[in-house]
C-alpha cells in the first residue's frame, strides 16, 4: 500500500508538472503574441505619423513652389509681351519704310513707282498699318503688369495679326512696284527678300505669343490638379493614421487582458511551482543546443544581443546583408555637374574602381547640390555597408565641353551653314561658326568665335556682310 501511495504521489507530481508547464506556456504565448501585436501596431503607427508628416511637407512645399512658379510665369510673360511689342514696332517701322504711311523716313527712290501695278495694295497696307500702329501705341502707353498680363497678351495677339496683314500687304506693294532710275531691280529684290524673312520671323513671334498665352491659361489648371492630388494624399495619410491609432489602442488592450490572464494562470498553478522550476532548468539546458538559421546567405553587419542574453520568439538577434554589390552616394555642387556623366569611372578609397550609375535630374533646393549614385562590385567584401568612404571623381577632359556659350537668337542656322554677325570697325561682318549643342536659349560654339569678338545679338537676321551698323546705347 505504501508503494502504491508513493507511485500515485509520483504520478500526481508528474501530472502537476505537466499542468503547470502547459498553463504557463499557453498564458506566456498569449502575452507574447499580444506584445508582438503591440509592437507591430506601434510600428504601423509610427510609419503612419511619418507618412502624414511627409504628405504635409509635400503639400506645403508644392503649394509654395506653385505660388513661386505662378509668379515666375507671369513675370516671364510680362517680359515676353514687352518683347512682342518691340517686334511689332520693328515690323511696323519696316512697313512704314516702304509704304510711307507717316513721317518722312522712306526707302530712297521708291516713291515714283511705288505700287504702280496695284494701287489698292498700297491703300490696304496703309490702312492696316494705321490700325496696328494705333493699337500698338495704346498698349505701349498703358504698359504691361502682372495683374493684367493675360489681357495684355490677348490684345498684343490682335495687334500682331493686324501687323502681319500689313506685312503681307507690303509684300504685295513691293510686288506691284517696278524699278526706275532712282530704284534698281536689285534694290527691290533686296527689300522683297528682307520682308519675306521679316514675315517668317514675325510668324514665329506670333506662335511664341500664343504659347505664352496658353501657359498663362493652363497654369491655374495645372496647379489645381497638383493641389488636389497632394491634398488627397494628405487626407489619405491622416485617415491611415487614425486607423493606426485605433489599432494601437486595441493592441494595448489585448496585451493588458493577456497579462491579466497570465497572472490568473500563475496563481492557479502556484502549487506546481517547484516542478515548473525543474522544467525551467531543463529548458535552460535545451537553449544551449539551440541553432539559428537564416533564409539568405550573407555577412553579419550588426548584432542585437550578446552571449548570455535571454531572447524571446520574434526578437531580432542580428542583421545579415548581401554585400556583393554596393551603392556609394555622394553630392556634387550643381555648377560642377556638367563635368561628370553616367558610366564615368571613379576611384573609391584610392584603390577600387566604381562607375557613376545615376545623376539626380534636379538639385536639392536647400543645399544646391546634386545627388550622384556610384555602383561598386564588392565581390571580395572589401567595403562594409553603411560606412563612409573617400571617393575621387575626376572631371572629364575639356575636349567634351570646349566652346563659348552665346545667345541662341544671335545665330542664324541656314541650309549647310550656321553663322553670326560680329561688329568690326562699325560694320557687321558675317562669321561662319560650328555649334556643338543647344542649351535652352543658348548655344555652345566650338569653332569660328573668340572670346574677344563683339557679337551682334539682336537685329542680325536682317543684316548683310559688311553693312554699316550703329550699336544701341
Amino acid at each position: 500500500g505504501t508503494l502504491t501511495s508513493y507511485n500515485n504521489a509520483r504520478l500526481n507530481f508528474a501530472n502537476s508538472q505537466l499542468s503547470y508547464q502547459s498553463s504557463l506556456q499557453l498564458a506566456g504565448e498569449a502575452v507574447r503574441q499580444a506584445e508582438l501585436g503591440v509592437a507591430s501596431a506601434e510600428e504601423n503607427l509610427n510609419a503612419a505619423k511619418i507618412q502624414v508628416t511627409t504628405a504635409q511637407e509635400n503639400f506645403d512645399n508644392v503649394t509654395a513652389i506653385q505660388e513661386k512658379n505662378t509668379q515666375d510665369t507671369k513675370e516671364a510673360a510680362v517680359v515676353s509681351v514687352n518683347g512682342y511689342l518691340n517686334s511689332i514696332k520693328n515690323a511696323l517701322d519696316q512697313v512704314n519704310y516702304i509704304i510711307g504711311a507717316e513721317g518722312s523716313w522712306q526707302l530712297p527712290g521708291i516713291v515714283p513707282t511705288l505700287s504702280v501695278l496695284d494701287i489698292t495694295a498700297l491703300d490696304t497696307a496703309r490702312n492696316f498699318y494705321e490700325s496696328a500702329k494705333f493699337d500698338y501705341v495704346l498698349q505701349r502707353d498703358s504698359g504691361v503688369s502682372l495683374s493684367t498680363v493675360e489681357e495684355d497678351i490677348y490684345r498684343v495677339q490682335q495687334i500682331m495679326q493686324d501687323t502681319l496683314t500689313a506685312l503681307d500687304q507690303t509684300v504685295r506693294v513691293l510686288d506691284a512696284t517696278i524699278s526706275s532710275d532712282t530704284l534698281t531691280e536689285e534694290q527691290l529684290n533686296t527689300q522683297r527678300t528682307a520682308f519675306s524673312s521679316l514675315r517668317a520671323q514675325f510668324v514665329q513671334q506670333q506662335t511664341a505669343a500664343q504659347q505664352t498665352r496658353q501657359n498663362l491659361q493652363n497654369i491655374d489648371l495645372r496647379n489645381k490638379q497638383e493641389y488636389d492630388s497632394l491634398k488627397n494624399a494628405l487626407d489619405a495619410a491622416k485617415n491611415q493614421l487614425s486607423k493606426a491609432e485605433i489599432a494601437y489602442d486595441n493592441a494595448q488592450a489585448q496585451l493588458k487582458n493577456a497579462e491579466s490572464a497570465k497572472e490568473q494562470q500563475r496563481v492557479a498553478s502556484q502549487t506546481a511551482l517547484d516542478s515548473a522550476r525543474g522544467q525551467l532548468n531543463l529548458a535552460g539546458t535545451t537553449v544551449g543546443d539551440l541553432r539559428i538559421s537564416t533564409p539568405i546567405s550573407g555577412q553579419i553587419i550588426s548584432k542585437s544581443v550578446e552571449v548570455g542574453t535571454k531572447v524571446n520568439p520574434g526578437q531580432k538577434i542580428a542583421t545579415i546583408a548581401q554585400t556583393q554589390a554596393l551603392k556609394v552616394l555622394v553630392t556634387i555642387p550643381s555648377n560642377e555637374i556638367l563635368n561628370f556623366s553616367v558610366g564615368q569611372s571613379v576611384k573609391i578609397e584610392d584603390t577600387y574602381l566604381g562607375s557613376i550609375h545615376r545623376i539626380d535630374p534636379v538639385a536639392d533646393p536647400v543645399t544646391k547640390k546634386v545627388g550622384v549614385e556610384i555602383v561598386f562590385e564588392n565581390e571580395d567584401s572589401v567595403l562594409l555597408p553603411e560606412t563612409y568612404v573617400s571617393v575621387s571623381l575626376p572631371r572629364q577632359t575639356a575636349d567634351n565641353f570646349e566652346g563659348i556659350l552665346i545667345p541662341l537668337r544671335a545665330v542664324t542656322i541656314a541650309q549647310g551653314e550656321s553663322y553670326i554677325f560680329i561688329l568690326e570697325e562699325g560694320k557687321a561682318v558675317k562669321r561662319n561658326i560650328t555649334v556643338s549643342e543647344i542649351l535652352g536659349s543658348s548655344v555652345m560654339v566650338t569653332e569660328g568665335l573668340t572670346e574677344n569678338d563683339v557679337i551682334i545679338v539682336d537685329g542680325g537676321r536682317g543684316l548683310s556682310d559688311g553693312q554699316a551698323v550703329v550699336p544701341q546705347e
